[in-house]
């Protein structure tokens, strides 16, 4: 039984909730969905102050209350991996580790996207949640990141299962 397989093994009873993150060092966004597509909550998280270990250390504190508040199975996490600047990616790297690390303390799966997989999905959230028109655009691409996670293949104890669609077809990238 691998890693995935035991983490969900207990929770067949429950909904299965995916937590999405976009990442950042001075402003994130936070968006958890559970399956059928149901919005618990969605978050604009702002990172103030001059130190940028210690904005790295706000957002994995709010990545880890929102885990634990959101009891969810999944962290799906936008990773832009090839910023054109160097020093953005060096920063939006160590953004995405406290993230990670967050989800990996607490034994979920981590599913980790491309801005181009995410960007494509911004739409249906905007069709499904017509309220997302007052959304900051990170709370947009975290939602987009949670869709994702909800729309992939999960393994468990009995098998390879999809989630449930949640946007009435697959926007598989």
């Amino acid at each position: 039984m691998g890693r995935k397989e035991a983490h969900l093994e207990g929770r067949q009873a429950e909904p299965i909730v995916v937590l999405g993150v976009d990442p950042g060092t001075r402003r994130a966004g936070i968006a958890a969905l559970s399956e059928g597509g149901k919005l618990r909550f969605r978050r604009a998280v702002s990172l103030n102050g001059t130190d940028p270990n210690r904005r790295l250390l706000g957002l994995y504190e709010v990545v880890a209350a929102a885990l634990d508040r959101s009891g969810a199975a999944i962290l799906a996490i936008e990773n832009p991996s090839h910023p054109r600047n160097a020093r953005t990616a060096h920063l939006l790297g160590r953004a995405v580790g406290v993230c990670v690390l967050a989800a990996v303390e607490r034994d979920l799966i981590v599913l980790e996207y491309r801005p181009a997989q995410v960007r494509r999905v911004v739409e249906i959230v905007r069709r499904r949640w017509p309220s997302s028109a007052r959304w900051s655009e990170d709370e947009l691409v975290a939602a987009a990141a949670a869709l994702l996670g909800l729309m992939e293949p999960i393994e468990h104890a009995g098998g390879l299962q999809h989630l449930p669609e949640t946007a009435g077809k697959k926007a598989r990238p």
